[in-house]
């Protein structure tokens, strides 16, 4: 059941068919007009209304609904197709294989078919049809042919018309294998009249432009501009080519569409300029189609359409009407590129429904009306996720309804994704765009691919989207896959968090005998610090102690020196006094002998002035005062320990603490050497000292 509610049946030896709502046939689609097999094992239906074959051999698609339909005059034979023209309640085809004719009908039901019949007379090869003044005139290999009813009326022997136009409505001009002939219509019947002299290349392409000038186009040798004389039956042809504007001298085509000639080349679309007397650009034609652009064929139906062929794409001009200008929609119709026959393109525009084009099999019928209208809305599936590495195995086989996500070991990282819309009529004009998310951000470039491979993915989370574009620019809901990678056990969450814990511990480690180490020097450098300010404060110690002993011997240099001078002075003055006296005590014994008043009373006057210089106890106190200073009252403390000595005494312990020898000291108290032992003798006992002391080093020491 389809879902019109209509029926389709496979049939195991005639193909498919459909019955109506009412079990009429509505369609018949076999081996003859186009299906691969004619035994139907099995059916599917979609949801637009097309149907699916399973077939003996292989499968097939039927759109039902399609605006393309094939078309075979010949039948099986499959002949290429030329010419189509409507006539006299008749539509005939030229092949290669003849001429076939059917009843016209604008709209057949679809139980009605074209029954082709063979027109008798014209086998072989059909190159075109003409209508002349209600005349169907056929181009024919074997010669020129007046086409009435199943038959045809050979017009001439000449061989390889190519095709007619209209001259005036008595004459016509035909361009054959090796030049132009005349044809003259007497009554109501055409007749072969003459061959033209003058020009001999064959002459297929022909147009008679507005001020009747007749152009003919040679693909291999130029444009000609003919001056034809039927009287005289002569031609006269004036060569133009890449000197006079066109691209080149090849590939140079022409077509009539109005009143006007246009002309093609290897690229772009011109005109030929009277007044300058060569080819300029059509601009609005180069506009359309751009000026490099390849144009192969034109042609203008009766509402203004001009269907057109180029290297890239075969479709319609259409001209719509807007207030007080035309404007120009150019319509692409993508089934149809590379459908027509390649030289000899031919389109015959009959109405809204019923448009012809000749192909290298057959012909297509196509239904603008039906093709404009026809629902584009498309159904995108992903067919098969494939893995490519390590093995080539399946990982979505379009059978689950949701797309999870899906892990992936790291080493599982080529995939392969398959997709189509395989619901839709004309797949193959299908274009498909995607992106992998996590690698790509951007859209690929539309194509017709319908499969996409990625290898060598990193490990990641990563989403594939793909959609879908129809000829009409109609695009699709896209849809998505996600996968992750999973990163090698080596660069998992759980080794990293063990090299982080390995991390960890040797940044601890490291830290640990950094301090350790830092506390290690930081003790030896206290240690050091402490070593070396204890060596400095030895130093500054012992430098002190130095200077201390250095200022020490300093002292005693300079006390001992003191000393000497002391005693030196004190010797002097005690040396002194006992001249005086003596000088004094023979003074007064002079005296006491002088018998003279005024030399007595001089030596008396003498004596006083010695006196008062002679106080030797007066020296004696001046000295022990300067000695207890120079020697911190060493008298002083002396009397106060050893108070019961006498005046001798202290001056023999001042004498030998200042270090005098014997004799000096003999000296200083007036008596002998001996006299100075006994008095060391004397003062030992009374100092109470041992045997095995020495005086002068106690007194020192005192």
């Amino acid at each position: 059941m389809l879902p019109d509610n209509n029926i389709a049946l496979g049939t195991s030896f005639n193909g498919l068919v459909t019955l109506d709502k009412q079990r009429r046939i509505f369609h018949h689609i076999n081996k003859k007009n186009g299906l691969g097999n004619n035994t139907v094992l099995s059916l599917f239906a979609t949801p637009a209304g097309s149907i699916w074959l399973g077939l003996d051999n292989g499968a097939a698609f039927a759109d039902l609904n399609s605006a393309f339909s094939a078309v075979f005059p010949d039948g099986e034979l499959q002949g290429t197709g030329y010419t189509a023209e409507v006539f006299n309640g008749n539509i005939y085809f030229g092949t290669n294989t003849g001429l076939f004719a059917t009843n016209w009908k604008p709209y057949y039901q679809p139980e009605e078919k074209m029954a082709f019949k063979r027109v008798s007379g014209a086998d072989g090869q059909v190159w075109n049809l003409n209508l002349l003044d209600n005349k169907l005139l056929m181009g024919h290999h074997e010669g020129a042919f007046d086409v009435t009813g199943l038959s045809v009326n050979g017009l001439s022997l000449t061989r390889g018309i190519w095709r007619f136009i209209s001259l005036s409505p008595e004459l016509a001009l035909a361009g054959h294998y090796n030049g132009l002939a005349i044809f003259k219509k007497t009554g109501n019947r055409w007749s072969f009249d003459k061959v033209l002299k003058g020009f001999s290349e064959s002459s297929r392409m022909l147009a008679r432009d507005t001020d009747g000038t007749i152009w003919m186009a040679h693909p291999y040798r130029g444009i000609y501009r003919l001056s034809v004389d039927p009287v005289q039956g002569t031609c006269n042809a004036e060569h133009f080519g890449q000197k006079q504007g066109l691209p080149s001298d090849l590939g140079n085509h022409l077509f009539k569409l109005g009143d006007k000639v246009l002309f093609t080349g290897i690229k772009g679309v011109f005109e030929f300029d009277a007044n300058r007397q060569r080819f300029v650009s059509n601009e609005k034609f180069s506009q359309l189609f751009g000026y490099e652009t390849r144009v192969k064929y034109l042609n203008q139906d009766k509402n203004g359409n001009i269907w057109y062929v180029t290297e890239k794409e075969t479709g319609v001009l259409l001209i719509q009407s807007d207030a007080l200008e035309k404007k120009i929609r150019r319509v692409p119709i993508p089934e149809l590129h590379q459908k027509l026959t390649e030289g000899f393109q031919f389109v015959l525009p009959i109405d809204s429904s019923n448009v012809f084009i000749a192909t290298s099999q057959g012909f297509i019928h196509f239904n603008p009306d039906n093709y404009w209208s026809k629902d584009t809305l498309l159904r995108l599936v992903l067919n098969e996720v494939r893995l490519k590495v390590p093995n080539d195995s399946i990982l979505f086989g379009g059978y689950r309804r949701g797309l999870n996500q899906t892990e992936l070991s790291c080493t599982r990282n080529t995939l392969n994704f398959s997709f189509s819309a395989p619901d839709y009529p004309g797949g193959e004009f299908i274009t498909y765009a995607y992106y992998l998310e996590g690698i790509e951000k951007t859209w690929s470039d539309w194509m017709s691919k319908t499969d996409a491979t990625f290898s060598h993915l990193r490990p990641g989370d990563y989403t594939f989207h793909v959609k879908a574009r129809n000829q009409y620019g109609t695009e699709s809901t896209p849809i998505s896959f996600s996968f992750t990678i999973l990163p090698p056990w080596y660069a998992s969450s759980l080794a990293y968090a063990f090299y982080f814990m390995i991390l960890l511990g040797i940044m601890t480690s490291i830290v640990y005998r950094q301090q350790r180490k830092f506390e290690e020097e930081k003790l030896n450098l206290e240690n050091q610090h402490r070593l070396e300010s204890e060596q400095n404060e030895l130093r500054v110690r012992r430098s002190e102690e130095a200077v201390q002993q250095l200022q020490h011997e300093k002292l005693e240099a300079e006390v001992h020196h003191k000393t000497q001078e002391l005693a030196s002075v004190t010797m002097h003055l005690v040396q002194k006094n006992t001249i005086l006296v003596n000088i004094q005590e023979a003074l007064r014994k002079l005296k006491n002998r002088a018998n003279a008043p005024e030399l007595d009373k001089e030596i008396g006057r003498i004596i006083r002035m010695m006196e008062h210089d002679s106080r030797v106890d007066e020296d004696w106190e001046h000295f022990s005062q300067n000695f207890d200073r120079v020697h911190s009252d060493f008298l002083k403390r002396l009397a106060e320990k050893h108070d019961h000595l006498s005046p001798n005494d202290y001056r023999l312990c001042a004498y030998l603490r200042m270090n005098l020898s014997t004799k000096e000291i003999a000296s200083l108290m007036n008596i002998s050497v001996r006299g100075v032992e006994a008095s060391r003798y004397r003062l030992r006992k009374r100092l109470n000292l041992e045997t095995d002391t020495n005086l002068t080093d106690y007194l020192m020491r005192f």
